[in-house]
């Protein structure tokens, strides 16, 4: 199999995400009205961020998140949790904190990433997608 056979095939499987996240692990100060406590990021996209050791968020509670980027950049911006698992909480940002910076990292992340995925070679699609036996 080509490589460009193996990304179309990855393409109609994983199709690309209207908003694009990267993984990030960072501390991320979380203040609401009546708690603040230091939580740790796994996802960072341009519209939210999902967190673990949050779980004493209850759902559409606002929230003021407050962290830094790789790039040394601070982010302060408005959430609401949106979605909760078991281990992780999803928080979306307030659309009127428009940052920037959260979107060009992002951006920049989610372009070398894909970049870096071209290269792999197509004899690994299978070890990417994972080997299921479908009945």
């Amino acid at each position: 199999m080509r490589r460009s056979q193996a990304n179309r095939i990855k393409a109609v499987i994983f199709p690309p995400r209207q908003h694009p996240r990267v993984y990030l692990t960072t501390d991320v100060r979380v203040e609401g009205h009546d708690l603040t406590f230091t939580a740790r990021s796994v996802q960072l996209g341009t519209s939210g961020m999902s967190l673990e050791h949050a779980g004493q968020l209850a759902m559409a509670y606002p929230v003021l998140l407050t962290f830094a980027l790789p790039s040394g950049c601070p982010v302060r911006v408005g959430a609401v949790v949106w979605w909760k698992t078991k281990e992780l909480v999803g928080l979306r940002f307030d659309p009127r904190d428009h940052n920037r910076y959260i979107q060009e990292w992002v951006q920049r992340s989610a372009v070398a990433k894909s970049e870096d995925a071209a290269t792999v070679d197509a004899g690994d699609v299978d070890s990417q997608i994972g080997h299921s036996n479908y009945a």
